[in-house]
């Protein structure tokens, strides 16, 4: 009856917060205090007393956007900064500003999510996890900000997150069987491409770009996690809304490329032989010269091994060809790719290019090579 309303809130530690409030001032007349957190009495979840307010950052003219906690810490989120503040005494008094992340900030609260290890969330820079005692950004070393990651795609991370139109909506969803991170570029289509996105695995630290798991030019549900623990999300199908949950599971693709960082062996400033790669793989299919290298970091791949030098040898396609893997690709098998002859480099980086439909899983990768220690790089 009073019309005060707040635009994020978030129950922690026997409170409710809540965050950028419009209440009544001291006019008695309704005011907007978009830096202003609300805070509720203890066990009293709806009772927000007109003292009960944290205004940590008052007259920066950032309004918060979204609200979230983890580990006795509240996070709150403007566009362009993340308070970080300690609400782990039952006592207001004792509460502190733990530490301000500043510029990495989100505009909406569905680019937060929370997670087994802490709170993520994407912005302009990153992706970014809070995990109780440090933020560290996800992408870091893995992805580049505003140039392309590599020569042969436009992906970076700041073109794809800010969307040809600049909206910035990037959602956020945590799936807790695979243990990953997915997202979206747009999920109310306010950018080309919108169904594009990003999967952090959060067990081998490793991202993938994908194309295919969303539809374009679709409106899409915020992400929720269902009563059997699947990140759900809804989108609308002409005039019905169609529900689809995540499924991590390989399926068969075209044109798969998987790529390694650029490996110097920890000895950058001295020149390698590369003699042979020995990975441990699953294959559904056939793979025609799957293994590709570049040096000392231009990114212009080459077939690393061709005919003989790719064993096991393709039953159908012969010489060439990375045979499929027993029980229909479920079984483990030995791949060896050899050059005609060695590989001279100060770095090299792989890449897996699969041209034909199937799964391929790589287990590990081992680089036989020697270190030529009286000719260093000049």
């Amino acid at each position: 009856s009073r019309n005060e309303i707040y635009k994020s809130a978030i129950v922690a530690n026997r409170r409710a917060f809540v965050a950028n409030v419009k209440t009544k001032g001291s006019s008695g007349e309704l005011e907007k205090f978009g830096d202003r957190l609300m805070y509720s009495e203890i066990g009293k979840f709806d009772t927000f007393l007109a003292h009960n307010f944290i205004d940590v950052s008052k007259g920066d003219y950032g309004e918060y956007t979204a609200l979230e906690s983890f580990a006795d810490r509240l996070l709150a989120f403007k566009h362009n900064l993340v308070h970080i503040i300690n609400i782990a005494s039952p006592s207001v008094a004792n509460w502190y500003l733990e530490d301000t992340v500043k510029y990495f900030g989100v505009n909406h609260p569905f680019s937060v999510a929370r997670t087994k290890d802490g709170i993520a969330w994407v912005s302009d820079d990153g992706c970014y996890l809070y995990d109780g005692s440090r933020v560290r950004n996800l992408i870091d070393k893995k992805i580049a900000v505003s140039e392309a990651s590599f020569l042969d795609t436009d992906v970076n991370w700041q073109g794809w997150y800010r969307g040809t139109a600049l909206v910035k909506d990037v959602m956020l969803g945590y799936d807790a069987v695979s243990n990953s991170l997915i997202m979206i570029r747009s999920p109310d289509d306010a950018s080309n491409d919108s169904n594009t996105g990003w999967i952090y695995d959060f067990d081998s630290n490793g991202w993938s770009y994908h194309t295919t798991i969303f539809t374009d030019d679709e409106t899409y549900t915020n992400f929720v996690t269902d009563w059997n623990n699947n990140l759900t999300l809804g989108y609308q199908d002409s005039s019905n809304i169609t529900f689809q949950k995540f499924l991590p599971v390989g399926r068969a693709k075209t044109d798969q490329e998987f790529n390694t960082k650029d490996i110097d062996f920890g000895q950058p400033g001295f020149i390698k032989k590369i003699y042979k790669v020995t990975m441990t793989y699953k294959s559904t299919a056939e793979q025609q010269t799957p293994l590709y290298y570049a040096t000392d970091g231009t990114q212009s791949f080459s077939a690393f091994a061709t005919g003989t030098g790719v064993i096991p040898q393709g039953s159908t396609g012969g010489v060439g060809y990375l045979e499929s893997t027993a029980s229909s690709g479920t079984r483990w098998d030995i791949a060896t790719f050899t050059p005609s002859s060695p590989v001279s480099c100060q770095s090299i980086q792989f890449q897996l290019d699969l041209p034909s439909s199937g799964t391929f899983e790589v287990n590990d990768i081992t680089v036989e090579y020697r270190t030529i220690r009286n000719k260093n790089v000049s």
